[in-house]
């Protein structure tokens, strides 16, 4: 019996199933390559560039460049990109040697903070009760978000059977990847939707469920997704068009590039992708409103042509004070609010793999700080500790 062509078709090697329950493209011997062009190994992908582009002229400041733990972290052998900008300048700017200025870097959950940008404005303007239960805007959700208000969405403080645990080779998370195009596995070629899948999540039951107390962070991606459907559903506008909206009110001077689900949903809980130099001009946006900019983005097309407002600087503020959601009980310096990381002083976020946004808003620089690191969980924790720091005080610098 002779075999078709179809017949002959074999899994893409990239989403198979490797060491440790992940897909071949994370695994340790593909991951640096896999960070360096998730834009081309996604399987969906939707593609936005600005209409008008913020120029960045050099101005290399020598004390950020002498910081010693800016020289540490620059030439950690994770290290991809770093950049330091305030206003049109660039403070700093350096790369590895198998990456560049023009190569787009997986962002991952950095991707959050535009969520933070889209439910700022909903929420000013009156059209999200972030006191309402997800169900009043999603009727059909599941019982493990039916009851939970936004805010408690918003700051990573929901309770259910999705953990978001990335250390557990079998947490719900990784399962989560197939709605996302991201592995494949032995159901496939069943592959749900990002809603469909957000409608299974569930209240969980001991010891399966979630048991983080209220007012720690119970951090998961599905959280964003469910508010970027939201945000679609409050705006009567595709998640795509606030998108675009945001990288004209960036300025980018390249494409982000962000993976979908199969249906085109963008993945606006971690997919996006960006140069470290416009991943820096979106960080701007934060500063730009601190100071009292009113940002708006003007282009002109279709129902959605009239001018748009662009973040809330009171909700970002809000954002500042402390509360929402700590990582530890003991540790009330750090918290995590408004789908952001809080210090106090900046809008920040964090990234799988070892990524960093941070705009501070006391001196008006942002730092991007890329890597990818080479843990069998790609998590690691003293990592992130001094990439934090090392942003906190490279941008503080006067």
């Amino acid at each position: 019996m002779t075999l078709s062509l179809a017949q002959k078709f074999v899994p893409n090697r990239d989403f198979v199933l490797y060491e440790d329950n992940k897909a071949r493209w994370n695994n340790i011997p593909y991951r640096r390559y896999s960070f360096h062009h998730l834009d081309e190994v996604s399987r969906y992908t939707q593609a936005f560039r600005a209409g008008a582009v913020l120029p960045l002229k050099p101005a290399h400041d020598d004390k950020t460049a002498a910081h010693p733990l800016l020289q540490k972290m620059v030439t950690h052998p994770w290290f991809s990109a770093m950049i330091v900008v305030q206003a049109d300048k660039i403070l700093f700017e350096e790369y590895a040697d198998d990456f560049s200025p023009r190569r787009r870097h997986s962002m991952q959950s950095l991707t959050k903070t535009m969520l933070h940008l889209m439910l700022g404005v909903l929420i000013e303007q009156g059209k999200l009760n972030r006191d309402a239960t997800v169900a009043t805007y999603i009727p059909e959700i599941g019982s493990g978000y039916r009851d939970a208000t936004i805010q408690q969405v918003m700051n990573m403080d929901v309770a259910n059977d999705y953990i978001g645990n990335f250390d557990d080779p079998h947490d719900k998370f990784w399962a989560y990847e197939e709605s996302m195009g991201w592995r494949l596995n032995e159901t496939w070629p069943h592959e749900p939707t990002i809603r469909e899948y957000l409608l299974t999540v569930e209240k969980g039951v001991d010891p399966k469920g979630d048991t983080r107390p209220p007012g720690i962070a119970k951090y998961k991606d599905t959280n964003s997704d469910l508010l970027g459907w939201i945000v679609e559903l409050v705006s009567g506008r595709p998640l795509g068009w606030h998108l675009a909206d945001l990288m004209d009110a960036a300025g980018i001077e390249g494409q982000m590039v962000i993976a979908t689900d199969r249906s085109g949903v963008p993945i606006i809980d971690g997919g996006a992708c960006m140069t470290a130099r416009d991943t820096a001009r979106y960080g701007l946006i934060f500063t730009r409103l601190n100071q009292g900019e009113k940002i708006m983005t003007t282009t002109n097309g279709g129902v959605w042509g009239a001018p748009r407002l662009i973040g809330s600087r009171d909700f970002m503020r809000e954002t500042l004070v402390p509360g929402g959601t700590y990582w530890k009980p003991e540790k009330r310096d750090e918290w995590y609010k408004n789908q952001s990381e809080g210090d106090g002083r900046s809008i920040a976020h964090a990234g799988y793999c070892g990524q960093y946004l941070y705009a501070n808003l006391d001196t008006g620089k942002v730092g991007v700080y890329f890597s990818v690191s080479q843990t069998q969980s790609g998590t690691c924790d003293q990592h992130h500790a001094e990439t934090y720091k090392m942003l906190q005080q490279v941008t503080a610098l006067s």
